[in-house]
C-alpha cells in the first residue's frame, strides 16, 4: 500500500467526527450493551431460581441432574414392565384358546358328527 509522503501520519481508519459525537456514540453504545448485560443477569437469575436449593443455599444442578437420571432410569424400567406384562398377557390370551380347541377338539373326536 503506498503511503503519501506528507508529515501527517496516515491511519487505517480516521474518526473524522467531532469528539462529542464520538462520545455521545460510546455512550450509547455502552448504555445498550449495560441494558443488555442488566437482561442477561436478570434471565440468569430467573433460571436459578428455578432450582431447588442446596445445603449451601445455592441452585442444586447436580440434585437436578440426578433426579433427571433417575427418572431416565424409572421410564426405562416401566417400559420394560409394560412389554413383560404385554408378553405374558399375550401368552395367557394364547393358552386359553390353546385350551380351548384342545378341549373342543377332544369333544369332537370322541362325538363326531
Amino acid at each position: 500500500m503506498d503511503t503519501p509522503n506528507t508529515d501527517e501520519p496516515v491511519w487505517p481508519i480516521i474518526d473524522r467526527r467531532k469528539p462529542g459525537e464520538a462520545c455521545e456514540e460510546m455512550h450509547n453504545a455502552l448504555s445498550k450493551t449495560n441494558e443488555r448485560v442488566a437482561a442477561l443477569e436478570r434471565e440468569c437469575e430467573a433460571m436459578r431460581s428455578a432450582f431447588i436449593r442446596d445445603d449451601l443455599g445455592g441452585p442444586d444442578f447436580a440434585g437436578h441432574r440426578a433426579a433427571h437420571l433417575e427418572q431416565k432410569a424409572a421410564a426405562a424400567r416401566m417400559g420394560e414392565l409394560k412389554q413383560s406384562g404385554a408378553k405374558k398377557m399375550i401368552d395367557l390370551i394364547l393358552a386359553f384358546l390353546f385350551g380351548v380347541f384342545t378341549l373342543g377338539a377332544v369333544a369332537w373326536f370322541k362325538n363326531p358328527k
